[in-house]
């Protein structure tokens, strides 16, 4: 869900207790949902969009091995070629956090963005950013146009090889300040920020 919150400051105490942030009147900040404890402390996420990974159809990379949201090989040499997540729909103007903990073992650089097609070196859809190391990967990438997208790791040059692996790839849609929170409390549902 993408939400935000405009609170007043007494929102921004501890329901019981005198727990206080830097919150003030009017101030909006993101929200995915709330979770909270018996003291009301408050747990915020935004869930995360990739749930799999498959080869590219019309450029595959030669090895290709994955399990959920990881890709735990991917081999190829001197061609274009990538693997895809599971389809996300996306939204012009969309801003999409991309982390995932990158293993280089040898080759070029890693190219990723996002794509609305499965080829495995299709057209962008995105900004798009190359990795160049070992490492843990974050990008906050922009939407482009409205798409089913694919999010694309692979090669970026047909003379380019590479040996790979992503783990825990998470690409979350960050909610815009426009959007609605919805609470629930005792079972009753609460919108606390109108759409503007």
């Amino acid at each position: 869900m993408a939400n935000t919150i405009n609170w007043g400051i007494s929102y921004s105490y501890s329901y019981w207790g005198n727990g206080q942030s830097d919150i003030s009147w009017g101030d909006e900040y993101y929200v995915a949902y709330l979770t909270s404890t018996s003291r009301r402390t408050t747990t915020l996420e935004v869930a995360n969009s990739v749930t799999s990974f498959a080869n590219g159809t019309s450029f595959p990379l030669t090895t290709f091995t994955s399990s959920a949201n990881n890709v735990t090989s991917g081999i190829v040499s001197s061609a274009f070629g990538g693997c895809v997540s599971n389809a996300i729909t996306l939204k012009e103007d969309q801003t999409v956090k991309v982390t995932f903990d990158y293993t280089q073992n040898s080759g070029d650089q890693l190219r990723v963005l996002f794509s609305n097609v499965a080829t495995g070196a299709g057209a962008t859809i995105s900004d798009i950013v190359t990795i160049s190391g070992t490492g843990t990967f974050v990008h906050i990438f922009t939407i482009t146009s409205d798409a089913t997208g694919y999010l694309q790791l692979g090669t970026g040059n047909s003379g380019h090889s590479i040996n790979f692996s992503a783990l825990n790839v998470k690409a979350q849609i960050l909610p815009k300040t426009t959007d609605p929170i919805i609470y629930e409390n005792n079972g009753e549902t609460v919108k606390l920020l109108e759409e503007l």
